[in-house]
């Protein structure tokens, strides 16, 4: 996806896919559809775009020792454009993401698209674990 300070510029999708029946992908064939499909989505950008910097969720959640091997493919072309582009690379997460999206589909029209709640973190948010469980998951 393409933003600036007007919101969404252009966006493009390629859902991954998963064989009929089953529940989701391995790490390993994830990572290697976001690998395989990642090169049309840059070709098919529009022309004449005055990118300014990248950015790209690089883990999972902002904490430590989050990690999914699938991440790797977003930080590396991530990094490699904006390498290529000259331009800043800034790392997120997927579940920042998540909470951006909220906020930007929330936000009323003419607030400042770049935040205005005070926070420790870029953007202004706070994020942090609020409960867990000491449980296994449910149906096993």
């Amino acid at each position: 996806a393409l933003v600036s300070a007007r919101g969404l510029e252009w966006e493009a999708r390629t859902p991954l896919s998963v064989k009929p029946g089953a529940k989701g992908l391995r790490q390993s064939e994830a990572l290697f559809q976001h690998v395989r499909n990642f090169p049309a989505l840059i070709q098919n950008m529009p022309d004449k775009l005055a990118i300014t910097a990248v950015a790209a969720s690089v883990r999972p959640r902002p904490q430590e020792g989050s990690y999914m091997p699938v991440f790797v493919a977003g930080s590396s072309f991530g990094e490699t454009l904006a390498a290529t582009l000259r331009v800043p690379f800034f790392q997120t997460t997927h579940q920042e993401g998540h909470l951006e999206a909220a906020f930007q589909s929330a936000r009323p029209p003419g607030m400042d698209p770049l935040g205005s709640t005070p926070g420790d973190s870029p953007g202004g948010v706070q994020n942090g674990t609020l409960g867990g469980s000491l449980g296994g998951s449910l149906g096993n």
